[in-house]
């Protein structure tokens, strides 16, 4: 795919640096262990600089005649801070409504150090599974653009995507569900606990909320629909406050788990209405009866092969194949799809 947005491409730049640089201090071989957070710190601020010095040497190629004569222009800040505060309330009202929970669990429980330790542990994967979708999200956003402003259909382009992150998707979140103590077990060893897993377990249902917000929220944007996102967004932080201030005296963290996932569904929904309203997406009954069917199949496969009681890790392989396999079967997923993506241009 060839998106000559390089918004785009300097946040992958971005994330591949850190990526890099965090798994050669993890595997590298050359640092004393344990890893320590501060290499994290630098391994972010390298990469940062690093993309910095690459969007500004891409910024006076290509803009060599126009900054022989820099002038200050209080206009033109003006129009951009008007035009763009809308994008930076939005972002502010999303760190809050998803963040929020773990200051309250530190706050409001007894023991909220430890609490709030356990939510970060299992925290960890969806963070790292997002940070995936969220590369989605930064290609999406210029595509959606680009075919608005043509007004060209949409429909096609937002199915592809919607599957092509959400079957994995759901895949994911059946493995981590169903095998939620093998996992924890796996990362934390002699840390973890059926608590623990229980919390990840519930939470990494949240993965599927924030591919919908990826996809539908991204369209929004990119169609100009600031309004309505940040509403929700406001609409779900209050929600979150809400749940959490009665239910974290009550189950403790998985009460903050409970409101993650409510709002987090809540704000997804609302963004799927809203795009389908607006942009007129609508499903066949045909389409709706293959998505159904596959979702039931693929619950009722980890069912089953989870209480076989073959190793997990046996499990987890078998059940990935025949998903995929399934999916491509159904046509959910087709060669067709890759073929597109990688020919398209923007």
């Amino acid at each position: 795919m060839q998106v000559r947005h390089t918004d785009s491409i300097f946040s992958v730049l971005d994330r591949t640096i850190m990526i890099i640089l965090v798994g050669l201090l993890l595997w590298g071989g050359f640092m004393p262990k344990p890893f320590k957070i501060e290499w994290f710190v630098y391994a972010q601020t390298l990469s940062y600089c690093i993309t910095a010095i690459a969007a500004t040497a891409v910024v006076l190629t290509k803009a060599k005649e126009k900054l022989k004569k820099p002038r200050i222009r209080f206009k033109v800040y003006q129009d951009v801070l008007t035009k763009s505060y809308p994008f930076a309330v939005l972002a502010f009202l999303m760190v809050l409504y998803t963040q929020i929970d773990r200051t309250m669990v530190y706050n409001m429980l007894p023991d909220g150090e430890h609490q709030l330790g356990l939510y970060a542990m299992a925290y960890r994967m969806l963070d790292a599974f997002s940070q995936v979708a969220f590369l989605f999200a930064t290609i999406l956003l210029p595509v959606f653009t680009g075919l608005i402003h043509r007004k060209e259909p949409l429909v096609q382009t937002v199915r592809v995507f919607a599957r092509l992150l959400l079957i994995p998707g759901l895949i994911l979140v059946l493995i981590s569900f169903f095998y939620r103590n093998e996992m924890m077990d796996l990362l934390y060893k002699n840390q973890s606990s059926p608590y623990l897993g229980q919390i990840f377990g519930w939470l990494m249902i949240t993965f599927l909320a924030y591919a919908m917000v990826y996809i539908y929220g991204t369209l929004l944007t990119a169609n100009g629909n600031l309004k309505f996102l940040n509403w929700t967004a406001a609409g779900g932080l209050l929600v979150n406050i809400l749940i959490n201030l009665i239910l974290i005296p009550m189950m403790g963290v998985l009460g903050a788990v409970v409101a993650t996932l409510a709002t987090q569904f809540a704000v997804s929904l609302l963004q799927f209405w809203k795009s389908h309203k607006v942009f007129n997406l609508e499903a066949s009954p045909k389409e709706m009866f293959r998505i159904v069917s596959y979702v039931t199949i693929a619950v009722l496969s980890f069912v089953f092969i989870h209480h076989t009681g073959i190793k997990w890790y046996y499990g987890v392989v078998a059940l990935t194949v025949f998903n995929l396999t399934f999916a491509f079967l159904t046509g959910l997923l087709n060669l067709k799809f890759f073929i597109e993506i990688i020919k398209y241009k923007s």
